[in-house]
């Protein structure tokens, strides 16, 4: 991997960062580059963000980095021991060499100190745990960083322009700087997406990237931030391999940036019950995974876990971005994947907490400890449809549609 040609620029209210990036494998290089609104100064032409968000591809490819610029020698000694993890945790990832042709002078950093006068940015998409680490640490963020190009994709304007703007209304409810930014990130450094390099059939993004990707991003910011927030995903008792862990975040810091990763000490249902109190978060929060016109869909799997985490906190009709709640009727048939289930034993608790004896009902259903012939009726429209997918006769057909 060659990362070359960086360079930072101002154009209008836009400030971009970008670079030349080309692996051993592609025949040209092509730009990476990130775009930020609501700066106050101009960016650094630092290798610090592109060698950050390449670094989980490399290892994957197995090829060394070569960067024409200047690196921090505190993240280059920090990569070492992000590799050492990642690598301990999954085989498919090997250590490589990452060499800048100059390091950072030590002098030319002045690192605000995060927890007095420095600005602190809390990784914000509105959903339930940047919901929760911004409530948490109201009294210290003074920023909420919001990307286009990770969950939201670039071609998506209409969930793209409903978000900025709900999350714009966030920041100025709360008297916080909102600071845009959009990237190309995950199109070059996702080996499941990106059109060069080995192939990759797991969820790369989820397991290896999403942490350093974010990581990227905040050490592309001016000097004048001092911390990056990133909200976790899972808690203390859930924690496994992944791309944005509290044993991998802070390993991409460098001398300026200090990257803490925040909120392990509660489960989902936890962090639901704490945000249910805020009025702000209810009209805005945003959990869907799919990437769609809608905030939320209200019908996938975690729009419906979030569903019912608001109903046993007594909110759910407050809950402005959940206007269908009709999937909740047919709750028995919902299909979940074996590594969620831990979610539905936390609401199960709730729900017996609370005494909801038909929410009981339905997730017992769903963990398997209660008969329901719904469920069990669709569970077999599920194994029908699947084996009609991959009958020769529905490929061919496919196949042909394609051509």
């Amino acid at each position: 991997m060659r990362i070359t040609a960086i360079e930072a620029y101002t154009e209008g209210c836009a400030a971009t960062l970008r670079a030349a990036v080309q692996p051993a494998r592609a025949d040209s290089a092509r730009d990476l580059w990130f775009r930020f609104e609501g700066l106050d100064g101009p960016l650094e032409t630092s290798a610090d963000p592109f060698a950050a968000a390449m670094l989980p591809f490399c290892m994957h490819e197995g090829e060394g980095c070569r960067i024409e610029g200047a690196l921090s020698p505190v993240l280059a000694e920090n990569m070492k021991l992000a590799q050492d993890r990642l690598a301990g945790w999954y085989d498919f990832l090997s250590p490589v060499e990452v060499a800048a042709e100059a390091e950072t002078p030590a002098n030319s950093w002045d690192r605000p100190d995060d927890r007095t006068d420095g600005a602190v940015v809390c990784c914000f998409s509105g959903g339930v745990d940047s919901w929760y680490s911004l409530l948490k640490n109201a009294e210290r963020v003074t920023h909420l960083l919001l990307v286009r190009g990770f969950d939201i994709g670039l071609d998506n304007a209409a969930l793209w322009q409903s978000t900025r703007t709900r999350i714009a209304e966030v920041a100025a409810a709360m008297g916080l700087r909102l600071i845009v930014c959009e990237t190309n990130l995950r199109e070059l450094a996702d080996a499941r997406r990106a059109d060069w390099g080995k192939p990759c059939d797991f969820d790369f993004w989820g397991q290896c990237l999403h942490g350093a990707a974010l990581a990227a991003i905040s050490l592309a910011l001016p000097r004048s931030f001092g911390g990056l927030i990133v909200p976790a995903t899972h808690s203390e008792d859930q924690l496994k391999p992944w791309g944005s862990s509290p044993q991998l975040d802070p390993l991409w810091s460098n001398e300026r940036m200090r990257i803490r990763h925040d909120g392990c000490e509660a489960g989902r249902t936890e962090k639901v019950q704490a945000i249910s109190g805020s009025r702000l978060a209810l009209q805005s929060l945003r959990v869907c995974h799919n990437d769609l016109a809608e905030t939320n869909c209200g019908r996938c799997e975690k729009c419906i876990r979030t569903m019912l985490a608001l109903r046993l906190s007594g909110v759910l009709e407050q809950a402005e971005t959940f206007p269908d709640t009709r999937a909740l009727r047919r709750l028995r048939r919902l299909e979940v994947p074996a590594h969620l289930i831990h979610h539905y034993e936390s609401l199960l608790s709730a729900a017996r907490q609370r005494g909801d004896s038909g929410l009981i009902r339905a997730i017992e259903a769903i963990l398997g400890r209660r008969f329901s012939a719904e469920r069990s009726l669709a569970g077999c429209v599920r194994s029908l449809r699947r084996g009609l997918r991959e009958t020769p006769g529905a490929k061919l057909a496919g196949n042909a549609q394609r051509g």
